[in-house]
């Protein structure tokens, strides 16, 4: 009676470990699943964060060329005011200088609004080869049906093993009479 018993907690067992490889393997799965969604996610907040940085530069730069414009509209009135000729000589000079000045500034905000933004493209498609590389990490369906082979052969070898110790006389050769 003791070889059925052994027998069915084999089986038991081994459907126990079945069960459990499954459960991880679903587990698994999800898991990475999970991490691809965060990783494209993270991927398309990188992207508005570019956007918003370059339209934020773009703006910046729009208001520097308004005040650009101000302020040169100030110099040409006080150079007017005081009586200097403004098509010739330091005021022109200055005049040329601030409004170089100027706009090399607002190039400045709108390419690092640029920088920003193509840092920011270059973190999303990080985000996003984390995210394929979160998918290919999920274990495959074969490699389930590999654990599940190991189980049940593992289970197998050991309840013959059992019923090998338990009736050794069923195992040992036969030997003739003697005559």
């Amino acid at each position: 009676m003791a070889v059925p018993t052994m027998l069915i907690a084999t089986a038991v067992s081994a459907a126990a470990a079945t069960y459990g490889a499954v459960d991880s393997h679903q587990q698994q799965k999800a898991n990475a699943k999970y991490n691809a969604k965060v990783a494209e996610a993270n991927a398309k907040a990188a992207e508005l964060q570019g956007r918003s940085e370059e339209e934020q530069a773009a703006e910046n730069a729009r208001r520097q060329q308004i005040e650009k414009r101000r302020a040169l509209s100030a110099m040409r009135a006080q150079y007017g005011a005081s009586g200097a000729a403004l098509s010739s000589g330091s005021p022109l000079a200055q005049l040329g200088q601030a409004a170089s000045d100027m706009t090399l500034a607002s190039n400045d905000t709108l390419r690092a609004g640029v920088i920003g933004r193509s840092s920011a493209m270059t973190q999303a498609s990080l985000f996003r080869a984390q995210g394929q590389m979160a998918k290919m990490s999920a274990p495959s369906t074969a490699s389930l049906a590999g654990n599940i082979t190991g189980i049940w052969a593992n289970a197998t070898a050991n309840a013959a093993m059992a019923y090998s110790v338990m009736n050794p006389s069923e195992n040992s050769p036969k030997t003739p009479p003697k005559k």
